[in-house]
């Protein structure tokens, strides 16, 4: 439905466009001084260096802050994720670009995600990304950069990159509020205030608090408002103008998130009935500091500094067992990232470059542990179960430095020469520290004797060490037609570092190699009927060797190591359009296709072999179109949809993940200092399901959220 949908729409729409196109022509014959109205120039800055999208080979999806306020249910960054093509959310701790999710096909996590997430130049923690997390609330911008970014963006960057900037401070009073209440208690207050304080400095607060008591019933201890969320962001920003037109901003931001139950569910999902028999709460807190400077050196050169450091502390206190037992799962992480970033940037007729200095360092502290676990040592036999205390202590350091450049080099009008060249170094080290204890007696001597070796067995501390250098290259061209029409072809070499892999169960350390992919990328970018359309379409192969990938052992998902055992490939198309029916109406479309296939991916261990299998949580299909118009009287309204194609949710299963068509509105009157709304997220209640798991142990399936009506008020001054 909704494909044929979005071609109606979009047939009708630039054919609305090119009649309006031709009538204001005509008209511009009789009125020369008539304002031309045409598609906003965007101006994509994630990979260091200023370019229009025009000319951006990179297959980009930029939405303002102005389109995050218009469109509604987009108030959580994973909210954005369902809005662009080839882009998708995998649950409520990871998603994907072109298929790939954020730590790999496979589940290799090994500190460094194949997706790099920065706010304000910070590099974000993995706890920092789970969803409702991370709010968008006064946001001037989101980049989405599918395919590898490793020669700007470095180690957490093979899939692709997203860039969060912030709402600097001004130099002028202003600011702005938000409250909103709608179904299922899900509230928003919201604030922004900008001061000039002097001359040369502004400051910037923002505030934002987000709840709701979710969807998930739990019947045997909190009913209706098991598994509630609240999201608190407070952000300060201070900025100092220097002499000679530089910049000196300070960032300071908390967020605080609690998710008071679980949003697993069990056997008929519609019900959204979760089963945990004993408490469960996730608490997330992240401090994010950065420093930016920006000093222009001459006309075309400039200096820029970027330092940030962000810190997470994650809590985890729930049931580990289901229903089972009394079982208690514990985990606390502690993750602080570390970077710097030293820029020259020139900005020529003839060139457009970067070169940059790079240095980052971070480091995991993770403890897990489960109480009075109830193990069947022989799984039905004739020895009892046992209860078991286990536990684990880990920390993953590393340190990463870099030298890279990326160069535009324009040689004639028509020809630009892309090059770029990322040369990487680094170092991880890894502790593990496990223990184990048995609670309770099968009542048979020699079995608990059994039991008590093979925990001892098992217990202790393994270490491990790695470090690697990498060259990666970025080689292409972008040809100009004319002022409408430019076409571009690069390649690209993306990586993901290497490191020591931990097993939880036999408390061994395990060193494994880089992976690395080649991408081979076609774009197009053209604008017609008077610049009031932008259409880019970008065509990629990737090849991806030496691929890293999580193999488990016979204990189990806590029994498993990461080694290079693969080798995959991708191919697919994302094309976008911007069209500006008139002035004050606009339409926003795209379409997405990845096909992923691993090559080679056998488990001897389990006697599985993967080959020609897809990637977990690949969608190979996703649409959007959304459509925004204010009437100069004050009517506003904005519509848009989104579908997402099936997938399997793992590899080695017959479980698959729903396809989904959701469709949001919203609606109101417009003054000039206050704004009143009326929405409905997901209109027609489609059920849906994120994630499948493989047990029933603590739940089927997690599900996406259902049909939401409230009202928004909006104010500023």
């Amino acid at each position: 439905m909704l494909i044929r949908f979005a071609t109606t729409f979009t047939s009708l729409a630039l054919a609305t466009s090119a009649a309006y196109a031709n009538d204001t022509t005509e008209q511009s014959n009789q009125d020369a001084s008539r304002t031309k109205v045409i598609v906003e120039e965007v101006i994509v800055t994630g990979q260091k260096v200023e370019r229009s999208q025009m000319d951006t080979v990179t297959s980009v999806s930029v939405i303002s802050g102005e389109a995050i306020d218009d469109a509604t249910g987009l108030d959580d960054f994973y909210d954005i994720l369902e809005r662009m093509p080839n882009v998708a959310r995998n649950g409520s701790f990871d998603f994907s670009i072109r298929g790939i999710s954020g730590n790999g096909p496979t589940n290799a996590n090994n500190g460094a995600s194949t997706i790099g997430v920065f706010l304000d130049n910070s590099t974000l923690t993995a706890r920092s990304l789970q969803a409702g997390a991370l709010s968008t609330w006064d946001v001037e911008s989101v980049e989405v950069l599918r395919g590898p970014q490793s020669t700007t963006s470095g180690r957490n960057s093979l899939a692709g990159a997203i860039y969060i900037n912030t709402r600097d401070p001004e130099f002028n009073y202003d600011g702005k509020a938000r409250a909103s209440y709608g179904e299922y208690n899900t509230y928003q207050v919201a604030i922004a205030q900008n001061v000039a304080v002097t001359d040369f400095m502004a400051f910037r607060l923002t505030a934002d608090r987000q709840h709701t008591d979710n969807f998930v019933e739990n019947k045997t201890i909190d009913g209706n408002d098991w598994d509630r969320e609240t999201n608190t962001l407070v952000r300060g920003k201070l900025l100092f103008t220097l002499p000679g037109d530089g910049d000196l901003l300070f960032t300071a931001s908390n967020s605080k998130f609690g998710d008071y139950g679980d949003d697993g569910v069990i056997n008929n999902v519609e019900d959204r009935v979760n089963i945990f028999n004993t408490p469960t709460t996730w608490f997330t807190d992240v401090n994010n500091y950065s420093i930016e400077y920006t000093q222009p050196l001459t006309d075309v050169l400039s200096f820029s500094s970027n330092t940030g450091y962000v810190e997470s502390t994650f809590d985890r206190d729930s049931d580990a067992d289901g229903q089972a037992g009394e079982a208690n799962l514990k985990q606390d992480s502690i993750e602080d990232n570390f970077s710097q970033e030293f820029l020259l940037n020139v900005q020529a007729d003839n060139l457009r470059a970067v070169i940059g200095l790079w240095y980052a360092n971070g480091a995991l502290d993770d403890s897990y542990s489960t109480r009075d676990s109830l193990v069947d040592a022989d799984e039905g036999g004739p020895i009892p179960a046992v209860l078991l205390d286990f536990s684990n202590e880990s920390r993953e350091n590393y340190e990463n430095a870099a030298l890279f450049m990326d160069f535009d080099i324009v040689l004639s009008d028509y020809f630009t020469l892309l090059t770029g060249l990322r040369a990487d170094y680094e170092r991880r080290e890894s502790r593990i520290l496990s223990s184990g204890e048995r609670k309770s007696s099968t009542g048979i001597p020699q079995a608990d004797a059994v039991i008590d070796a093979l925990i001892s067995s098992q217990a202790g501390v393994s270490r491990g060490a790695s470090d690697s250098f990498n060259l990666l290259p970025k080689l292409g061209f972008n040809l100009t037609w004319n002022d409408d029409l430019t076409t571009g072809f690069v390649v690209q070499r993306g990586y993901r570092p290497g490191g020591v892999s931990l097993n939880v169960l036999r408390s061994q350390a395990h060193e494994y190699d880089a992976e690395f992919t080649t991408n081979y990328e076609f774009s197009m970018r053209a604008e017609f009927w008077d610049d009031r359309v932008l259409l880019t379409t970008n065509i990629f192969y990737t090849d991806w060797q030496n691929q890293q990938v999580n193999v488990e052992g016979e204990g189990g998902r806590f029994d498993s190591m990461i080694v290079n055992a693969g080798k995959s490939h991708l191919y697919g198309f994302e094309m976008t359009s911007s069209i500006l029916l008139m002035d004050g109406w606009t339409l926003d479309a795209g379409i997405g296709f990845t096909n992923t296939r691993f090559d080679e991916f056998a488990e001897p261990s389990v006697g599985t072999d993967y080959a020609g299998d897809e990637f977990p949580g690949a969608r190979k299909a996703t649409r959007n179109i959304g459509t925004t118009y204010r009437n100069p009287n004050g009517f506003f309204v904005s519509a848009n949809a989104s579908y997402g194609s099936s997938g399997a949710p793992r590899l080695g299963t017959d479980l698959t993940l729903d396809d989904y068509e959701l469709i949001n509105v919203k609606t109101g009157y417009e003054a000039k200092h206050w704004a009143a709304y009326v929405y409905a997220n997901n209109v027609l209640n489609e059920e849906y399901v994120l994630e499948r798991y493989e047990t029933s142990q603590f739940g089927d399936a997690v599900l996406g959220a259902p049909r939401v009506v409230g009202l928004v008020t909006e104010f500023n001054w």
